[in-house]
């Protein structure tokens, strides 16, 4: 099986980027392993990883995006792209009813994996000060500032627990202000599962995800997890893996590229961030034997080898069929 990928996405990209870097290297390490050719130039399909507004199909192919999203409305700059693409991968259920709202090619949907591997299952105990761990970019739907406001409310005078607020900020380093570390560094892949191993719990109040990587990680290692019943994460946590945060909306402003938008966006609830803060500290053995089922559905049903193997099956349909290059307009 043959395949051509544009480069959209910097290896070395931050935030969002990231992600999608992650999972093309994962995704198409995978493939070769596998046997296919993920670098012919001559191939008649193209397999792009990028956000929508990123994509831009290559003239005489079948196109496939492999793409994400985070909310329930896509801005007009970024579904217009949507039309050029002749199939559709997304990581999660959630993302593939958002793009049927606006896309007229099939969806898929193919998880994302966890490299079970390296993030490996830590048996935890209770320990002082008891750290709360919270890992993404530095950004409003991540939820940090949920997080540090129920901390600044209830437990920054707790010297018994301290919250670590893990992002990457170029020039930034390891800050402490009371019982709170701020950590600005990029770290390796194994540093970040030390960082995990380190915690006792992890919390992630998101407002969106489009699979939701950093908790599927911090699950595979045994953390006790407390993450927002919405969107993404869904396609992988339930009731009994991990510890459930509702939510309400509100109006919030999104600049998406030159256009400002207002959306009524789910937000965690306050009470909810700190009940379930509580109830961790207080019924911890309780919350390591849920942590200990997320981990195994992680490691049995969301490693990259099982992401791979279902890319591979959806590709291979599209490959088969590209002998036939329909004409594309740009």
């Amino acid at each position: 099986m043959r395949v051509c990928v544009p480069h959209n996405i910097e290896n070395d990209a931050q935030g969002i980027a990231l992600g999608y870097a992650i999972a093309r290297e994962k995704m198409l390490r995978g493939l070769e392993a596998q046997g296919w050719v993920v670098d012919d130039r001559e191939a008649g399909t193209a397999v792009h990883f990028c956000p929508p507004w990123i994509f831009s199909p290559v003239r005489n192919k079948r196109n496939v995006l492999y793409t994400m999203w985070e909310h329930e409305w896509i801005d007009p700059c970024s579904r217009g792209t949507l039309e050029y693409a002749d199939a559709i991968i997304v990581p999660s259920q959630f993302c593939a009813d958002v793009f049927r709202q606006y896309a007229r090619c099939p969806i898929h949907v193919v998880p994302l994996g966890v490299g079970t591997d390296l993030f490996t299952y830590k048996k935890r105990e209770i320990g002082k000060p008891f750290r709360f761990l919270w890992v993404g970019a530095p950004n409003t739907r991540k939820g940090w500032q949920l997080v540090h406001e129920v901390w600044m409310q209830s437990f920054v005078r707790t010297k018994t627990c301290e919250l670590y607020l893990k992002s990457t900020q170029i020039g930034c380093d390891i800050m402490r202000e009371e019982n709170m570390i701020l950590d600005g560094r990029f770290l390796s892949r194994s540093q970040l599962v030390d960082l995990y191993h380190s915690a006792h719990a992890f919390v992630f109040p998101t407002a969106g995800e489009g699979f939701g990587l950093t908790l599927a990680e911090a699950m595979a290692t045994g953390l006790p997890c407390i993450t927002t019943r919405y969107s993404g994460v869904l396609d992988f946590t339930d009731s009994q893996s991990v510890r459930y945060m509702d939510y309400d909306r509100w109006w919030t402003s999104y600049n998406f590229h030159t256009e400002v938008v207002n959306l009524k966006v789910p937000v965690a609830r306050l009470q909810d961030v700190a009940d379930g803060m509580e109830w961790v500290i207080k019924h911890y053995d309780e919350a390591l034997v849920m942590a200990k089922k997320g981990s195994n559905r992680i490691h049995k049903r969301f490693t990259w080898s099982q992401a791979v193997s279902r890319l591979a099956d959806v590709l291979g349909e599209y490959v088969e069929q590209s002998e036939h290059r329909p004409q594309v307009a740009v």
